[in-house]
C-alpha cells in the first residue's frame, strides 16, 4: 500500500492554478466598403503604454498626441492588427491617433484604413493587441 500523502500533495502542486493573468480590453469596429476597409481601435491608454513599452526598450512609455506617439502606435498596430483579402494582407494607413476619454479612464482612440486591390467579399483578421 502506498502512502497518499505524498501523492495527495503532488497532486495538489501540479493542480495549482495559474497566474491570473491581467485583464486587457480593446474595442474595435471594422467596416468594408468596396476595398476599403476603415476601422476605429479604442484602448485604455496604461495599457497601451505598457504594449509600447517594449518597442523602445523600456516597461511603459508615457504617450502624448504627436507624431511620434503617431509612428509607434500606428508601428504597433500594423504588427498587431493584421487584415487579409484575397490572400493578401492589407497594409494599414493611420488616419488618426488621439487621446479619449472611454468612461472614467484615459484612452487612445486610432483610426485606420486599409485598400485592397479587388472589392473585399471576405475578410481575415489577426488580434494580437495587448497579448
Amino acid at each position: 500500500m502506498r502512502p497518499i500523502a505524498p501523492t495527495l500533495a503532488a497532486l495538489l502542486l501540479a493542480a495549482a492554478p495559474a497566474p491570473v493573468h491581467e485583464l486587457h480590453e480593446t474595442y474595435a469596429d471594422l467596416a468594408i466598403e468596396g476595398t476599403v476597409v476603415a476601422g476605429r481601435v479604442q484602448l485604455f491608454k496604461k495599457d497601451l503604454e505598457r504594449a509600447l513599452g517594449p518597442m523602445v526598450q523600456a516597461d511603459a512609455v508615457t504617450l502624448s498626441p504627436g507624431p511620434e506617439a503617431d509612428a509607434l502606435v500606428s508601428r504597433y498596430l500594423t504588427d498587431r492588427l493584421r487584415l487579409e483579402a484575397h490572400g493578401e494582407a492589407l497594409e494599414s494607413t493611420l488616419i488618426r491617433a488621439e487621446e479619449t476619454r472611454l468612461g472614467h479612464h484615459a484612452g487612445w482612440e486610432v483610426t485606420l484604413s486599409w485598400q485592397a486591390t479587388a472589392p473585399i467579399t471576405g475578410l481575415r483578421v489577426r488580434n494580437t493587441l495587448l497579448f
